[in-house]
């Protein structure tokens, strides 16, 4: 299986198995996409591009679809760019998925295309964004990984032996 979502638990710290995963195996692996930082406001993140650390959007999530895609517009074609499946890229990294992309067309496009591409995925979703996602679920087969049922010292190697088929 090349395809992986981690369910993460309702307000958890879960994405720093995500991080950790990445700090990992980066130098390793020509590893592209996003990451995600939760910011003290409530419904606020950063992203971050994993290419291009220094480009960074904070979000409000509280806000309407409308506002969500007015504050990423200056940045979308960094984003598509960084998700681009004609790039030397040996695994997607998207953490945080079931939010930001449903604000955007051409952002929730690019995404379709990374889990429907030959490259290695993993994202990364919270429960209650799972819905969200119907839109990938429905056409790519994707392995999801709920993480409360998982071992925190067992996720990284667990990743590993579905995205190479171990």
């Amino acid at each position: 299986m090349y395809k992986i979502l981690l369910v993460e638990p309702e307000n958890s710290a879960q994405t720093l198995i995500l991080h950790e995963f990445l700090e990992n195996l980066s130098p390793l692996l020509n590893i592209k996409g996003f990451r995600t930082t939760t910011l003290e406001k409530p419904d606020h993140i950063k992203m971050s591009l994993l290419s291009q650390p220094s480009v960074n959007i904070e979000l409000d999530l509280s806000q309407q679809a409308a506002d969500i895609e007015k504050q990423i517009e200056p940045y979308i074609e960094k984003f598509i760019s960084e998700l681009s499946v004609f790039q030397v890229v040996d695994l997607f990294l998207l953490d945080r998925l079931g939010g930001v992309e449903q604000s955007g067309f051409r952002l929730k496009q690019q995404i379709i295309t990374v889990f429907s591409s030959r490259i290695p995925v993993i994202g990364a979703v919270q429960a209650h964004d799972v819905k969200k996602l119907n839109y990938l679920l429905h056409k790519i087969p994707i392995k999801l990984i709920k993480l409360e049922d998982v071992k925190e010292s067992d996720v990284s190697l667990q990743l590993i032996k579905e995205l190479y088929d171990l």
